[in-house]
């Protein structure tokens, strides 16, 4: 690695010096108020970009004081470096300043979108199948919708239901013994990156917290008597009110979510999420 004469600049960062030790670079400096902390770099008059390879006081909010050092690894961030005008930027950002920026740039405004693939699970038996489709923003805040059925969509003869025991109208059909269910839920919710609001530090997890939706849901079990009619055995059939809620979490984009879903607060679903985040 070859450093020709460089130059340093600073915003709101004061007393900014930079040296050279053995393959990196130490850049030292001053801070007035607490404030989120970028190195950037320009070579031969192009535009200023964020570095990578960084340790120290940098990339997250750093308390005012005297000699805050940052320390670049160049030859982490690329297999060799030989530049001359290379130029150095210690930029001092407040916090809407730093989460205004783009990821690119160094900051944290960019979407993160997944999209996943789910599949419950109830202990009627009973399984289903759906999507979940969701995004974040800064601050760890974000949304999503999900849809799940069997896909099974039948429904009563005539709206007929009976009561425990099997009763329809206080007379007991003679019943063929089949049976058959339905089940649907939609939601709509907020996601809350722990990660990301509280700026943590990520490595293989790229985001990491909670889920909580809420929406409207069925679940019908229909049994057939031996005249071809079906009839919902009405208690364990609901229908309404529906909310679900658990974890969310993501590993270099693979994306995985568990949590329970209930309808009414009378049926209850193990749900299960597995995709990607980009």
């Amino acid at each position: 690695m070859i450093l020709l004469p460089f130059s340093i600049c600073a915003e709101n960062a004061t007393n900014v010096r930079v040296r050279q030790q053995r393959k990196d670079i130490i850049v030292s400096y001053d801070l007035s108020e607490s404030s989120y902390v970028q190195l950037l770099m320009s070579i031969n008059g192009q535009d200023f970009t964020p570095l990578k390879a960084v340790k120290g006081d940098v990339g997250c909010r750093v308390a005012r004081g005297k000699d805050r050092r940052i320390t670049w690894y160049p030859l982490q961030e690329q297999e060799s470096f030989v530049a001359d005008n290379v130029r150095f930027r210690v930029v001092a950002l407040d916090p809407y300043q730093f989460y205004a920026l783009p990821k690119h740039k160094g900051g944290k405004t960019d979407i993160e979108t997944f999209i996943l693939g789910e599949i419950a699970y109830s202990s009627v038996p009973q399984l289903s199948y759906g999507l979940t489709f969701g995004q974040t923003y800064k601050y760890g805040l974000g949304w999503f919708v999900d849809f799940r059925s069997n896909f099974n969509f039948c429904l009563a003869t005539n709206g007929l239901a009976c009561t425990y025991g099997g009763y329809v109208k206080g007379e007991l059909p003679f019943y063929s013994g089949r049976k058959q269910s339905s089940s649907m839920v939609f939601h709509t919710g907020l996601v809350f990156d722990i990660l990301d609001a509280t700026k943590v530090q990520k490595n293989r997890f790229n985001s990491f917290g909670l889920y909580l939706g809420m929406g409207y849901g069925w679940r019908k079990l229909l049994w057939e008597t031996t005249d071809g009619q079906w009839i919902e055995y009405s208690p364990t059939s609901h229908k309404g009110f529906s909310a679900n809620m658990g974890l969310l979490g993501s590993i270099y984009g693979l994306t995985l979510r568990v949590g329970i879903n209930t309808i009414g607060f009378k049926y209850a679903e193990i749900e299960a999420g597995l995709g990607w985040t980009f």
